[in-house]
């Protein structure tokens, strides 16, 4: 409805062409998805206590789905649902995950390294050209580092606020990554 009131207030106020108009409501539709998953994750983070934590996680999430990519769900429903999960599942993980835990070092260099190789993993209905790929590739990979470093700091320091949603964050992008490729490989073999 508001996505509506917009829409109309612009095509009233000034000319848009069929094609403007559809890419118009495209972004609006994008940006009111972005702005429920950020209110989810902050809501729900608020009642386990974990704000900062949360705010963290989305952020890292975000842009490493954004730059290294992974599953694409077919339609927007199923994204949402799967995005509403992704976060519940993730959210309880930081929450009631034990601090400190160094076992899981080397698991989150692996993840670390998969996303960092595998990057970008591109839905198969909007394939990238060869400078998004290396461009999504490289932005990957820096953010991968910089929040390896952070995870390095906070555990150094015994923080612990960046541990976990960085390690859930990066698990949940490695698994979505794998599980696009697979994905993207079964949608290549079924068209040949």
């Amino acid at each position: 409805m508001v996505k509506k009131r917009i829409v109309d207030t612009i095509v009233k106020n000034n000319k848009v062409s069929d094609e403007d108009l559809v890419i118009l409501e495209y972004g609006l539709s994008k940006m009111f998805m972005f702005l429920e998953d950020v209110v989810f994750t902050l809501v729900l983070g608020y009642l386990l206590g974990i704000i900062v934590e949360s705010i963290v996680f989305q952020i890292l999430f975000m842009l490493l789905r954004m730059y290294a990519g992974g599953y694409h769900a077919e339609t927007e429903r199923k994204c949402k649902i799967y995005s509403v999960l992704v976060t519940i599942i993730s959210l309880i993980l930081i929450r009631f995950l034990p601090d400190g835990i160094w076992i899981s070092f080397p698991f989150i260099f692996a993840a670390s390294i998969v996303v960092s190789m595998l990057a970008p993993v591109e839905a198969v209905k909007k394939p990238l050209s060869d400078t998004e790929r290396k461009i999504n590739h490289r932005r990957a990979a820096i953010i991968v580092a910089m929040a390896d470093l952070i995870l390095i700091l906070d555990l150094m320091f015994s923080n612990f606020v960046f541990y976990k949603p960085i390690m859930v964050g990066l698990y949940g992008v490695c698994i979505f990554m794998v599980i696009g490729k697979i994905s993207n490989k079964r949608a290549h073999e079924t068209k040949i």
